[in-house]
C-alpha cells in the first residue's frame, strides 16, 4: 500500500519495536505481532461454541498465515497515509501511530469481512487503514478537549505541538480515512462512515455536557459510550461485508461490532479502577479526574448512598491526593461496582458472540468469537 495507503504495495516485514516506526525488528513481523493479539483471544476457556475445534495447534498456524497476508505491510501504510507536506499535520498522527495499539478496529475490518465471503484484500485493506485512522483522529481530539498529557506511556501530541495542531491533525487524519473509503468504490462504506462520524460528535457534545456532572444515568453512558465507541466498531464491522458477495451479512456483523465495542469501553473504563498507577498507559483515574462518569462509578453511586456526598468533598483532591483515589477505589470494592461492571462487560461480549451465529463456521468467525471474549477479559 502506497500513497495514501489505500492501494496495494509489496510485502514487506512491518516493526513491532514500540519506539519510533523507523526503527525495525527485522525478525518479527508486525502483522505477527498483531496475529498474536487475536490468537491469545482464540484460547480463551469459556469459548461459546459447543462443536470441537480443529487441532488447536493446526488451527492457529491456519489462522497465523491468514492474518500475515492480510497484515503485512499495514503498519507502514498507516503511517504513509497521513504524510504530507504540511508539517506538523503528519507528526501528531505519525507519534500516536508510532506509539503502537491493539489496531482491533482494522481486524475487525479485515476478520469481518473475510467471514462474510469477502476475500478481496484491496477492499478490504483500505476499509482496515480507515478504520485506524478515525480512531486515530478521535484521540487526537479528545486529548484536546481533556488537556491530556501522556497516552500510552508517551506524551501526547497537543504537548509537543501544541492544541492547534492536535485538533488540525486529527482532522487531516479524518480526511485521509474518508479517502481510503471512497478508494474502494462502494457507496455503502462511505455513507455508514459518514453517519458513523456524526454519531463520534454527538458523543462528544454529550459527554462534554456531561462533564463533571455527579446526577449522570446509566443511559446517559450507554448513549456516550454507544456514540463515541460502539459506533465506529460497527461501521468496521460492517464495511468489509458490503463490499463481499454477501451484503447481507452486514446486519449480523453489525450488531456484533456494536456490541463489542460497548464490551470494549466498559473494560477500558474498569481498568481505569483496576489498575496500578503508571500501568495502563494512562494516569490513575483519568476518567475522574477528566469530570467523566463512568459505569463502576456509577454503580457504586447507586449501591452506596454515602458515595456521593463523600464525593462532592473528595472530588476536587482526586487529582492529587493518592489517599483519597485510594478512599474511593476502597469504596467501589466494598459494594463490588468493579466486579459487576467487568460483569455487563462481559455479557456484552456474550451478546456479540451470539450476534455471529447467522455466518457461517470458518475460521474468522472463530477468531471473532474469541477476540470477544478476550476483550471482556483483558486487563490493561
Amino acid at each position: 500500500m502506497e500513497g495514501a495507503g489505500c492501494t496495494s504495495r509489496p510485502a514487506s516485514f512491518i516493526p513491532s519495536c514500540s519506539g519510533l516506526a523507523t526503527r525495525r525488528c527485522p525478525s518479527v513481523p508486525w502483522a505477527l505481532m498483531k496475529a498474536e493479539f487475536v490468537l491469545d483471544a482464540l484460547q480463551v476457556t469459556h469459548h461459546p461454541s459447543p462443536a470441537p475445534h480443529p487441532a488447536l495447534e493446526d488451527h492457529l498456524a491456519h489462522l497465523r498465515a491468514l492474518l500475515v497476508e492480510d497484515l503485512v505491510g499495514f503498519e507502514d501504510a498507516l503511517l504513509a497515509s497521513v504524510d504530507g507536506s504540511l508539517a506538523p499535520l503528519p507528526d501528531t498522527s505519525q507519534h500516536l501511530i508510532a506509539a503502537g495499539g491493539k489496531r482491533i478496529r482494522p481486524l475487525l475490518v479485515l476478520l469481518c469481512g473475510r467471514a462474510a465471503g469477502n476475500l478481496d484484500a484491496d477492499k478490504l485493506r483500505p476499509l482496515a487503514l480507515a478504520g485506524e485512522l478515525v480512531h486515530v483522529a478521535t484521540l487526537l481530539h479528545d486529548d484536546v478537549l481533556d488537556d491530556a498529557d501522556e497516552r500510552r506511556h508517551r506524551p501526547t501530541p497537543r504537548l509537543r505541538w501544541g492544541n492547534t495542531a492536535s485538533v488540525l491533525g486529527g482532522d487531516y487524519a479524518l480526511t485521509r480515512a474518508l479517502d481510503c473509503v471512497d478508494s474502494v468504490g462502494h457507496p455503502a462504506p462511505m455513507r455508514e462512515a459518514i453517519a458513523t462520524l456524526r454519531s463520534l460528535v454527538e458523543g462528544e457534545v454529550l459527554q462534554a455536557h456531561l462533564r463533571g456532572r455527579l446526577d449522570v444515568t446509566h443511559d446517559d453512558y450507554m448513549q456516550v459510550i454507544e456514540r463515541k465507541t460502539a459506533s465506529l466498531f460497527r461501521w468496521c464491522a460492517r464495511a468489509g461485508a458490503h463490499c463481499g458477495p454477501h451484503p447481507s451479512m452486514a446486519t449480523a456483523l453489525g450488531h456484533f461490532g456494536g456490541a463489542l465495542g460497548l464490551a470494549f469501553q466498559m473494560i477500558d473504563d474498569v481498568i481505569d479502577y483496576e489498575s496500578p498507577e503508571g500501568t495502563s498507559g494512562k494516569l490513575p483515574l483519568a476518567d475522574l479526574r477528566e469530570g467523566k462518569m463512568t459505569l463502576p462509578l456509577l454503580l457504586g453511586l447507586e449501591r452506596d448512598a454515602t458515595l456521593r456526598p463523600w464525593l462532592e468533598q473528595a472530588q476536587g483532591k482526586l487529582p492529587t491526593d493518592g489517599a483519597a483515589r485510594r478512599e474511593l477505589i476502597r469504596r467501589l470494592q466494598e459494594v463490588d461496582a468493579v466486579g459487576s461492571a467487568r460483569a455487563l462487560a462481559r455479557a456484552q461480549a456474550e451478546a456479540a458472540a451470539a450476534a455471529l451465529s447467522p455466518l457461517a463456521a470458518s475460521p474468522y468467525r472463530a477468531a471473532l468469537e474469541g477476540i470477544a471474549y478476550g476483550l471482556a477479559e483483558r486487563v490493561r
